[in-house]
């Protein structure tokens, strides 16, 4: 079509070619002007297109601006949540230090009126410790010096000797310890022996009610009697004496057994039989399995800290999830403490079970969010760490890092150009009857498909005038 004739509502420079400007008009024509030619006989563009000064914002909290009567161009970085930003800079010189059990102790005393908290830095501490088990049974109140110390105070005040207090005892009391043997059935036990049958013999034993004679003769006689009569023993017993439990899942290498049936409210004490039997290739699993039983009775607290001993990054990480979302319903919003305390946590236990390790895909959004909020305050380096998973918010926010100022220094976690992260349109021409239009849509389609790119790559190239000064300031902005 040709010129329009009406007034323009909307005048907009190319992003992407430089003099180029389109218009719009209300009879709803679309043009393109060049503005190139338009020069002054000295070759200098008029004066009056000069700005007196200019102001433009930018990723990662950045804001530009410049005045003619001077050459400064002044990059200030405003921080809309000084909070966060001290945190988290706190926390990654705390990370950078390698001191792992000095940082959890501090935040056990930080949070000491929060008991439940104090537990997980605590269980996070003992995980860094290089004899981990031993200090888990003395946080779980179980401590081999004092009770062999009580021990020892019980036989020194003890004035009778065992067999002494067994002889002093009534007869019904002394008949719970020692059985009379019937005369024909001692007899018969002796006539076992003598010909090798410990089989029967002990079978008489156990049917006489002597059942430590009946474990003695058992040794005697093979491994396969000997288990036979202990597991026979321990059916008998166990039920009388709840320690014969332990001793049985012990002897017969049944602790996973033993866990999946012990008492969800004495997990301390299964965690501490667990931590002190357990071989080192099963203590995970025994500990996973003990997480698994507590969180069968909706016991998620103390079901997250035995997934902690497993080294289970996902399934600990799944109540400090329910804790995140919980915090943010009670604020209608993302509480900022609550994630900078979940990244905490994380991050920590990452780095005992192996920095490396991939994320699921709910880690890895939270990550992406918090990693977004850094970049917002400017801590892009820190930003690019957090970026680690593959959804859309990490992938936009990877290729801006990438792309940022700070491009070398994001390359420690961005060892590789990132794909572009949107989908590319295909750019169709307009019908051949409308030339101006054909013209622009291929100019505003190509736009569309490569700008991105291209205004990267002229990010990059870009140079200030040699005659120009920069310099860089940064304002906290109280929310």
């Amino acid at each position: 079509g040709g010129v329009s004739q009406q007034k323009r509502y909307d005048v907009q420079w190319s992003p992407i070619r430089r003099g180029v400007v389109s218009t719009c008009s209300f009879d709803r024509k679309v043009q393109l002007h060049s503005l190139i030619g338009a020069m002054t006989k000295s070759g200098r563009t008029p004066q009056w297109m000069k700005r007196p000064c200019g102001v433009s914002t930018g990723f990662g909290g950045s804001i530009v601006s410049f005045a003619s009567h001077h050459k400064t161009v002044t990059v200030d970085t405003v921080v809309e949540e000084p909070t966060i930003k001290d945190l988290s800079e706190s926390f990654e010189a705390s990370l950078a230090s390698n001191d792992f059990i000095g940082f959890c102790e501090k935040k056990a005393q930080e949070v000491a009126t929060d008991p439940a908290e104090v537990q997980v830095w605590e269980f996070m501490k003992i995980i860094f410790a290089p004899n981990a088990r031993e200090q888990l049974l003395h946080y779980l109140g179980f401590n081999a010096e004092e009770v062999a110390r009580m021990a020892e105070n019980i036989s020194n005040t003890e004035e009778k000797t065992p067999e002494e207090a067994i002889d002093s005892m009534s007869l019904s009391d002394k008949s719970q310890y020692t059985r009379i043997m019937s005369p024909e059935s001692e007899k018969l036990v002796k006539q076992a022996l003598i010909v090798g049958d410990f089989k029967s013999a002990v079978e008489h034993c156990f049917h006489s009610g002597n059942l430590a004679d009946a474990l003695i003769l058992s040794s005697c006689g093979g491994a396969e009697l000997w288990s036979q009569t202990q597991q026979r023993y321990f059916s008998m017993e166990m039920k009388k004496r709840g320690y014969l439990s332990v001793v049985n899942a012990v002897i017969h290498n049944k602790l996973e057994e033993f866990v999946v049936a012990s008492d969800p409210t004495q997990w301390r004490e299964t965690l501490a039989i667990v931590s002190t039997y357990g071989k080192s290739e099963d203590f995970g699993t025994l500990c996973r399995t003990l997480g698994d039983r507590l969180a069968s009775v909706n016991d998620d607290a103390n079901a997250s800290l035995c997934y902690m001993c497993a080294s289970d990054l996902e399934r600990a990480v799944a109540y400090w999830m329910s804790q995140l979302e919980g915090a943010n319903e009670k604020t209608s919003s993302l509480d900022m403490d609550a994630l900078h305390s979940f990244v905490e946590r994380v991050a920590v236990l990452l780095q005992a079970v192996d920095p490396n390790a991939s994320l699921s895909p709910s880690i890895s959004s939270v990550f992406a969010s918090y990693a977004s909020i850094l970049s917002q305050q400017g801590l892009l380096l820190t930003a690019a760490k957090y970026c680690r998973g593959e959804g859309q918010e990490c992938n936009e926010l990877r290729d801006r890092l990438y792309h940022s100022r700070y491009s070398q220094e994001c390359g420690r976690y961005i060892t590789s150009p990132p794909p572009f992260p949107f989908a590319k349109p295909t750019a169709r021409s307009a019908p051949a009857n409308n030339q101006q239009q054909q013209t622009y849509g291929a100019q505003s389609g190509a736009g569309g498909a490569s700008g991105y790119q291209q205004q990267q790559q002229q990010q990059h190239s870009h140079r200030p005038p040699q005659s120009a000064t920069t310099t860089t300031t940064t304002t906290n902005t109280p929310k």
